[in-house]
């Protein structure tokens, strides 16, 4: 504390060294200096001016230290110091505030809290430091060796606001290229995968959750995740049921009352499905209620010994409840398990539970490797899979939670998630999970295309809180939303400027005009306790190495092998004796576990030995080649 103390009146001396009076300190220096030339000249009396200078250079230094620099001891005069600091520089923030706060040196300074494995480095060991271990860049001032990098730390969330093809996913891609751990991506498209797809899958294996069907199989290695996975447990079950189903933003009707009813009603669903061995498609069959269904659930739950009575008067009273009320719960949770319907996303969500592609998302975060979730930006069927995608970001942010208990606290290395499209592609709670997830070790990159997009998706509350909870929040220019652009120019704030000899006034630091007609990579930046600047964006084109894209997508007019027809998924259908539905998997990576892939002899790249079987054979499909080695990079 005493440290940054003094770090901080250094900065402030720095920023005030203008206002030392500098003619009284010059006279008392040049009477120092006259008395010691004097003296040495052979004029005894002239000694005496030596320590009449020093008191007075002393004195005058005092003064300036207790009026400029120290801090002040009100509130009037704190506020006059930061507005003629403001007035000074413009309203906006100097090289000297980005240094003070977002500097290099801060994130090293804050090494040891952000990563305690880094707590025995010395201070030299700290200085030398990689920042990009502990933080990640997210504008620069200036250029050349004028310039300055303004840095954000791994605990802070950033944001990023702009339109389409504006730039912001090649900044993000910055960030994964630069994740010290564990990365997890989301979007609607596959330029973040593709840009760090092959210096990711140096350092780790790069696994890809595609329910949409939108990846080449040939190019990646496609994981499942099993959504009912744990739903023995009634905690996990809800769990699962609430990040299926995202809050309700209409707080003024009683959607929110339906909303709730629903997520208790669909975890009561998953837990049932788990406990009994059926699958997906048997909740989405026993969503709208009905007398079939009814006996079924009632059967599932009075095998469970605790909990299960009170479970089964909740179904009844469901199934009981009149038909509008039914109707409007129902219509909730099948939306939430809409994806079921669609052969390929059932596949990837609701798999056998032994099925060898099944992702371990414990040793996915700790051996620090990568996983895209692709979701679906089109308009009549991406709200489809996003409740599926949600649901396994949501895992994945439990799973890093539990992990960074079990280390303290705090998830070393962090775990990284770039939220591209987080209003699109996923409805995740972030307006709660940016208030907590820093403080875990967890990296939270955000981006959405206006404020608009936030309001509709967080609701007016939300929204609002998830940008106070930001700690870096970039706006880019070429927005035509005047309200968008209001909204800014207001939270920019405005300056007191001298206009001519008698108009000194107040007036904005930059207009909504100016903050659309901003160049190309640059941002309006609003940093934590910084005052707001315009920098210029990092992007992959612009690093010194410069990773070459790996196109993902499948050729045009190729064949979807993941595409399945009714035919062809019941003839890779493996069912259950004991079960009504069974589950459905198909086998997309050569039929090996993702964590044996790397566990054959004589086998280091990470693609499956085969013991001199060709694919086909193993597969055993007829030479069909539906099957893909997913290991290869």
């Amino acid at each position: 504390m005493r440290r940054n103390s003094i770090r901080s009146a250094a900065f402030t001396a720095v920023r005030m060294a203008h206002r030392w009076p500098w003619r009284p300190g010059a006279a008392g220096l040049g009477l120092v200096s006259a008395g010691w030339g004097l003296t040495e000249l052979g004029v005894d009396q002239a000694v005496y001016a030596i320590p009449g200078g020093l008191t007075l250079t002393v004195g005058v230094s005092g003064w300036w230290w207790l009026r400029h620099v120290a801090r002040p001891h009100s509130t009037k005069a704190l506020v006059a110091r930061r507005t003629y600091l403001a007035e000074r520089s413009g309203g906006v923030a100097t090289r000297l505030d980005v240094i003070e706060h977002a500097g290099v040196s801060v994130l090293r300074r804050k090494a040891p809290v952000l990563r305690p494995s880094l707590a025995g480095l010395s201070w030299w060991q700290r200085r030398r430091l990689d920042p990009r271990a502990v933080g990640v860049e997210v504008a620069r001032l200036g250029w050349g060796l004028a310039g300055e990098s303004v840095w954000s730390s791994c605990e802070d969330v950033t944001m990023r606001v702009a339109g389409p093809r504006s730039g912001k996913t090649t900044a993000l891609i910055c960030h994964g290229l630069d994740a010290p751990g564990a990365l997890l991506t989301t979007s609607t498209r596959l330029d973040l995968a593709q840009g760090v797809h092959a210096t990711r899958a140096e350092h780790g294996r790069v696994f890809v959750f595609d329910p949409a069907g939108i990846v080449d199989p040939a190019k990646v290695t496609l994981v499942r995740w099993r959504l009912l996975a744990g739903c023995e447990d009634f905690t996990t079950a809800q769990r699962r049921a609430n990040a299926l189903i995202p809050p309700n933003i209409d707080r003024s009707s009683d959607g929110e009352r339906w909303d709730l009813r629903a997520r208790l009603l669909l975890g009561l669903l998953l837990h049932a499905a788990a406990v009994s061995g059926r699958g997906m498609n048997a909740v989405r069959r026993w969503a709208p209620g009905g007398a079939e269904a009814f006996e079924e659930v009632r059967d599932a739950l009075r095998a469970i010994p605790k909990g299960g009575a009170e479970r089964l008067d909740e179904w009844r009273e469901y199934c009981a409840t009149n038909d509008k009320t039914r109707t409007s719960i129902s219509n909730t949770m099948g939306a939430a398990v809409a994806w079921v319907s669609d052969d390929t996303a059932r596949a990837i969500g609701d798999p056998r539970p032994d099925d060898p592609a099944l992702i371990d998302l414990r040793a996915f975060i700790t051996r620090g490797e990568t996983l895209h979730l692709v979701g679906d930006g089109d308009a009549d069927t991406g709200s489809r899979y996003a409740p599926l995608v949600s649901a396994l970001t949501a895992e994945v942010a439990h799973v890093a939670r539990r992990l960074a208990v079990e280390q303290g606290g705090r998830l070393d290395p962090p775990l990284t998630m770039i939220l591209d499209e987080a209003g699109i592609a996923t409805r995740l709670p972030l307006d709660r999970w940016s208030a907590d997830m820093g403080g875990r070790g967890i990296t939270l990159h955000i981006s959405v295309q206006s404020f608009a997009q936030l309001r509709q998706t967080w609701g007016v509350d939300g929204s609002e809180a998830l940008r106070g909870n930001v700690g870096t929040l970039l706006v880019y220019g070429g927005s035509t939303s005047a309200a968008d652009l209001r909204d800014i120019a207001s939270l920019i704030g405005e300056h007191l400027a001298q206009l001519d000899a008698d108009d000194k006034r107040y007036i904005p630091v930059l207009t909504p005009a100016e903050i659309r007609a901003m160049g190309e990579w640059d941002a309006v930046i609003l940093r934590r306790g910084m005052r707001v600047f315009v920098g210029h964006t990092p992007h992959v084109l612009e690093r010194r190495r410069a990773p070459k894209p790996v196109t993902l997508t499948r050729p045009l007019g190729t064949h979807r092998p993941d595409r399945i027809t009714t035919g062809e998924l019941e003839a890779l259908v493996t069912t259950n004796p004991d079960s009504a539905d069974g589950a459905a998997g198909i086998d997309r990576n050569g039929g090996r576990p993702v964590d044996e892939r790397n566990r054959d002899a004589g086998r280091d790249d990470g693609r499956p030995g085969d013991g001199g079987r060709s694919r086909d054979a193993r597969r055993g499909d007829g030479g069909r080649g539906r099957g893909v080695d997913g290991g290869g990079r």
